[in-house]
Formats: structure tokens, sequence, C-alpha cells
């Protein structure tokens, strides 16, 4: 019976990459969003990639099971996909809940909360990069220094374990739980929410201090916002790149 879950599974995810590519690409045109670069087709490609890898890890027998850093690494490549998604279609997603049920209320203000000027700018120069980085990242950490615990103790992979089972409530069981898990969906929730801002930040900081260089007169006043300008600049560019 697992066999069986696991081949259909692994195909699910076979299906799920081809139809990105097939009927998705042709439609996708890289930089045409106004959220990130990257087209929804690489994407599901990467997400359908990393969640086939993890089936068919998880299924197959284990003297053909892939080294672990393949494993966690791509538990992670699978998050960061889905995290993409889901901050780059909340805005136009949130509004259409909006105004079917709920005009002035909670989702009206969640669709200008993810629409907002810290948003924009992280996806208009960072998004892609820290997809990318933290991918690759996170691989290159791996295979370099493998876990000493299990993999059940890791929380992303615990995470992405918990989201996959919750079509189980429609049958009435239980999804999977455990406090892995609940600290790896606490510190997904956690960075979707804080690393865009801390990125916008940083930006709006950087831009900010750009333009206060320009010509002008540089007086004590103008040294003292320059140093604390510069201050602030660091403090967030520091907490953008160590908080992922």
């Amino acid at each position: 019976m697992g066999a069986r879950v696991g081949r259909w599974l692994v195909w699910s995810m076979a299906a799920w990459w081809g139809l990105s590519c097939v009927v998705v690409a042709p439609l996708d045109i890289p930089g045409k969003y106004p959220r990130g670069w990257l087209p929804d087709s690489a994407l599901l490609f990467l997400l359908g990639s990393a969640l086939g890898w993890l089936a068919w890890r998880g299924n197959g027998q284990a003297a053909l099971r892939p080294p672990d850093w393949l494993h966690l690494s791509a538990a992670r490549a699978a998050l960061l996909s889905l995290a993409y998604l889901l901050l780059r279609h909340a805005p136009a997603a949130l509004r259409e809940l909006s105004e079917r049920f709920d005009p002035r209320g909670a989702v009206s203000l969640l669709a200008e909360h993810f629409s907002g000027e810290s948003y924009r700018l992280f996806f208009l120069y960072c998004a892609d990069i820290y997809l990318l980085a933290g991918i690759l990242v996170s691989g290159g950490y791996f295979f370099l220094h493998r876990r000493a615990g299990s993999e059940e103790e890791d929380k992303y992979l615990a995470c992405l374990r918990s989201l996959a089972s919750l079509p189980r409530l429609f049958v009435g069981q239980r999804p999977h739980w455990s406090a892995a898990a609940r600290r790896g969906t606490l510190t997904v929730a956690l960075k979707l929410f804080f690393v865009p801002y801390l990125t916008g930040w940083t930006i709006e900081n950087a831009l900010h201090l750009a333009a206060f260089l320009g010509p002008r007169p540089w007086d004590f006043y103008a040294v003292n916002q320059a140093l604390m300008d510069g201050c602030i600049l660091l403090d967030t560019l520091v907490f953008s790149i160590g908080y992922p």
C-alpha cells in the first residue's frame, strides 16, 4: 500500500511538472509580474520537483534513498517557492475575496497590507535573489555539514509534512502534527511577515541615504544625520540578511 501511494505521489508531481511546462510556460513571460521576475511556471516547476523528490525519498527503499542533504534542501526549496507564490498572488486573491464577501473588513485590510510599499520594494529588488540564494545556500550548507540528528527533527521538513497531510481532515483523520512541525510552521509564518518588511525598510533607507549624500552644504547637522541614517541602514541590512 505504501509503495503504491509513493508511486502515485511521484507520478502526480511529474504530471504537475509537465503541466507547468506545457500549459503555463507559453503564457508565462519572465519579468511580466510587478511582484518578482521569476515566472509562475518556474516556481511551479521548482515546487513540483521538490515535492516529487520528497515523495520518492519518503517512500522508496532505504538502499535507493538519496543523501539526507538533498532531502533537507528539497524541503526548503518547496517552502521557498510556495511562499513566493503565496506572497505574489495574495493581494489579488484577497481583493477578490474582499469584494465578494467582506468589502470593508479584515480581508480588505490584509489585501492592503500585502500590497504595501515594503512588499513592492521586496519584489522589485530582492524576492528572486532571496529564493535562489536560499536554495543554493541551504544546499551547500547541508552538503558540507550534514545534520547529526534525524530528519524527523528538522522543523521545515516537519512543517511541509503537516501541510501535505491537511487533506486528511476531509476524511475525518488528524493531520501530521508534532513539536517540530509547530516550530517550523511558526518560523515560516514569522519569516513570511518580517522578511519583506525588513528588506523593504533596508531599500528605503538606502535610497534615502543616497539622496541625502547628494550635493549639499556639509555642516554638523548634515554629518550627524548622515551617520544616523547609515547606522539605521546597517541595522536593517544585517537583520534582512540574517533573519532568513
